[in-house]
């Protein structure tokens, strides 16, 4: 919206119901005046300061401008200063009450001669300032001028409203009445008016797609972007770090699957996700409204997917700072938004270097994300055209948008690389004075007859081949506890071999060991002919565990967890279906074969993580307490299930039950 300014009455002719109006008064009148509480002059606070603050002090001219001032609006309450400085410093001090101030900058003749006009011939320069309290606000449009003004505030009201029209109008009109032939009665008579209300367009508030960028989008566009790329990849990463909490990743790593096999897996699908949400809901739908054009779809592309990279390794490192799924999603989502937030900041930091802001974007992708979305909107608000990837705003210190892209790169190749190589044990190097003292104390221990294992067998396990070898096996905490101590024994194939003990004995310790999952201090376990200190990949792909809780994943069917384990073992094709076939029957989950995992029932569950640990033709199988908190009948079908599978394998069973041991 916008005002005609008006300075002869002729135009008087030419009203239409969009009438002409004086400027309001200085003073306290009603309805009109801007100092009155109850008129349209009324601020944020329900009045306007009378206080008005000038300089230089004394001088003839400038005293004698200020007292015609006063003299026609009594309202104003006018206050002299020697200099700028000292006025200025008041203004800001008393800010709240002050309406406003005038500067008057004098050269030497008006300075020496006491007058602003110096020349009755020639014009004179008046170099002065007028400066409105910026508290004032737009006043609202009152009943009264309906027919006059249209029904929404602007800003251009502001001028008005707030007595700067009025106040600069009687500085013109005193001024030019200090010429010889002006006559004292000469009034510059500005009258306003604003353009008539259209029958074609709409009187509601409009700003151009251009502007909304610059003033809107720039600010929140990466906040918004950030949660419509982050929430649909959140429940991938937030499965992650429940896989982890719930030991199912371990349980794919034993059974064969390589950790960064597992990362690289789940991060490429979290890109795809990425990528679909990107290109599709994000950029599709931005484009289709008309926020994007064709110049911001390739550099908004090419932030986005870095920003995805970026902001999954980070999150991959977050789930070992909140380790249990069910606090992760909201602190993560937090975090992402709030630096997506803080970002801004880096937009207006105009002292900051480009190399501390890229330092920054380095440790948090969102940050990047931020200040991508600021530098592209100022590179196309100012230049159009395509955006530069490569250029740098030096007069505010943005890094180029390839720079900010390859940092989010280098972010996610970090944080990656911290999720991969937790817990960093393998950094830590073995206190070796403390390992050869304990070691000392081996021959100190006095032999027991039970525990010497003869040299030779007799019966048929003499051919059987040895599938499970463990030679002196100890596990010793910091603390000095022997966990396990100096464990030796053979599992050939065929064997069940029993571990009976209480609470605390050391079984699961044990397991742990042979499985790799904790480091031996002193000893080595060959699976199949490979060592589980030295291969452990290929050992692994040769034994299978079911551990004390059940994992398994409740929306995957009993088929898919067979086919999962057993691909993983090394199994394929044809083959595969034949081994997987083959398990269902023995498990007798025939009827159960397509059903979800989280649909069976306890005895089930525990029957199909016991089939997981078999699957695929692995040579040795650990079974951790596998009938613990099952029924007899339960226990039974567990019994069966392992005998049918004995065959050709080495079995290693921790359990509570004499009977179970001497069963089995």
């Amino acid at each position: 919206t916008s005002y005609v300014l008006f300075s002869s009455l002729s135009v008087y002719t030419t009203l239409d119901t969009y009438a002409l109006h004086t400027l309001p008064p200085l003073s306290t009148s009603t309805p009109w005046g801007i100092f009155n509480v109850l008129s349209n002059g009324n601020n944020l606070y329900g009045y306007v300061s009378q206080n008005l603050y000038y300089s230089p002090a004394g001088h003839p001219g400038v005293e004698a401008l200020i007292g015609n001032l006063t003299a026609m609006y009594p309202s104003i309450v006018a206050t002299s200063y020697a200099d700028y400085d000292d006025m200025i410093t008041q203004y800001e001090a008393n800010i709240f009450s002050t309406w406003a101030y005038m500067e008057f900058n004098l050269n030497n003749a008006q300075l020496s001669s006491g007058k602003l006009v110096t020349s009755r011939t020639n014009h004179s320069t008046i170099d002065y300032t007028i400066m409105i309290n910026p508290l004032v606000n737009n006043l609202m449009v009152g009943a009264n001028f309906s027919t006059v003004y249209n029904d929404y505030s602007c800003d251009a009201d502001t001028y008005w409203q707030s007595g700067y029209l009025t106040l600069q109008n009687f500085v013109a009109t005193y001024l030019a009445t200090l010429y010889p032939h002006v006559g004292r009665n000469y009034q510059v008579e500005t009258l306003i008016q604003r353009y008539p209300k259209s029958n074609i367009y709409d009187d509601t508030f409009s700003i151009s797609i251009a502007t909304a960028r610059w003033t809107f989008f720039r600010w929140i566009g990466s906040t918004i972007l950030s949660i419509c790329v982050f929430v649909p990849i959140l429940g991938l990463l937030t499965e992650i770090v429940r896989e982890r909490q719930y030991k199912m990743k371990d349980l794919l790593e034993i059974s064969g699957l390589m950790n960064p096999a597992y990362y690289l897996s789940y991060f490429t699908f979290i890109q795809l996700v990425a990528q679909t949400t990107i290109w599709i809901p994000v950029i599709g739908l931005l484009t289709a409204v008309g926020i994007f054009n064709a110049a911001r779809v390739s550099a908004y592309g090419a932030l986005l997917t870095c920003y995805s990279i970026g902001v999954t390794g980070m999150s991959l490192a977050f789930g070992f700072v909140v380790f249990q799924s069910e606090y992760y999603a909201l602190p993560i989502f937090v975090l992402n938004s709030a630096l997506a937030i803080g970002g801004d900041f880096l937009g207006i930091a105009h002292d900051m270097s480009v190399g501390a802001k890229m330092f920054v974007i380095f440790l948090a992708p969102p940050l990047g994300l931020s200040m991508g979305t600021i530098a592209i909107e100022n590179y196309l608000y100012d230049f159009g055209g395509r955006m530069d990837f490569n250029f740098v705003n030096d007069q505010k210190n943005y890094p180029s948008l390839t720079a900010i892209c390859g940092m989010m790169i280098l972010s996610a190749v970090l944080y990656t690389g911290i999720a991969l190589g937790m817990p960093f044990d393998w950094l830590i190097p073995k206190n070796e004075t403390i390992v050869e003292a304990l070691a000392l104390t081996k021959n100190d221990d006095i032999k027991f007859p039970c525990d010497i294992e003869e040299e030779s067998s007799t019966g048929i396990h003499s051919s059987s081949k040895v599938l499970l070898n463990v030679k002196e096996l100890s596990h010793i905490y910091p603390d000095g506890t022997h966990a396990v101590k100096d464990m030796s024994f053979q599992v050939r194939e065929g064997e069940v071999l029993s571990f009976l003990g209480a609470n605390g004995a050391g079984k699961s310790t044990c397991m742990g060991m042979l499985c790799g999952t904790l480091e031996a201090t002193f000893g080595d376990a060959m699976v199949n002919g490979f060592s589980i200190s030295s291969e452990r990949v290929k050992a692994r792909r040769n034994l299978g565990i079911a551990m004390q809780q059940d994992i398994l994943w409740n929306d995957i069917s009993v088929e898919d967890h067979l086919y999962i384990f057993g691909s993983i073992r090394g199994v394929h094709g044809y083959a595969l279906k034949e081994e997987v076939d083959r398990m269902i029957d023995s498990l007798g989950f025939v009827e159960k074969r397509f059903s979800l995992a989280g649909t069976l029932s306890g005895g089930q569950k525990r029957r199909l993580c016991v089939g997981l640990s078999m699957v695929g033709g692995n040579s040795v199988v650990y079974l951790d307490e596998p009938t613990a908190g099952l029924d007899p009948v339960s226990r039974r079908q567990l019994w069966d299930l392992v005998q049918r599978n004995r065959k050709g394998r080495a079995i290693l069973l921790t359990t509570h039950f004499m009977d179970e041991a001497d069963v089995l």
